[in-house]
């Protein structure tokens, strides 16, 4: 993913300074589609093969088998974070990184309020509490910058 957000800042960059916002809008919107089918390729690739990749990866018994309890995050990691990355590149592209602070601010009030919210409430830490308060973190970031697009693409125009 994170190719398409290096992708994302030389295109928008290059569009946005020559001021050129049709291809702009027309860039942004191609990394989007094409981020969100390889996100889903991904997801679908982790969810059938975790143990195969998990093998590949490691000989060791008890990894394999943590890394099949945790398949359920292999599988939504993708779907997750594509927004973010995706964002990122778009907003470096366009020197909007203010709105980026913003997201990065939302999604670790996120990620500390659940991570800290479970130990609060008697349930211990785990590696899934941990991998679940980052799922939300990625998914607070892409939704923030999401929801601050159409402003942002308003403001670049004048």
């Amino acid at each position: 993913m994170d190719g398409f957000a290096f992708s994302g800042e030389a295109l928008c960059g290059r569009f946005y300074g020559g001021g050129d916002f049709t291809n702009l809008h027309r860039t942004i919107r191609r990394l989007l589609i094409i981020g969100a089918v390889m996100a889903a390729a991904f997801a679908l690739i982790y969810g059938f093969f975790t143990p195969s990749i998990a093998s590949f990866m490691s000989e060791s018994e008890s990894v394999r088998h943590s890394i099949a309890d945790l398949r359920i995050i292999c599988i939504l990691l993708p779907v997750a974070s594509v927004a973010a990355f995706i964002f990122d590149g778009i907003y470096i592209g366009v020197t909007r990184t203010i709105d980026m602070m913003y997201s990065t601010l939302t999604g670790m009030l996120i990620f500390f309020a659940v991570y800290s919210g479970g130990y609060l409430l008697g349930m211990p830490h785990s590696s899934m509490t941990l991998w679940l308060s980052f799922l939300l973190f990625l998914t607070a970031r892409g939704g923030v910058l999401a929801m601050r697009l159409k402003r942002v693409t308003d403001i670049i125009k004048h």
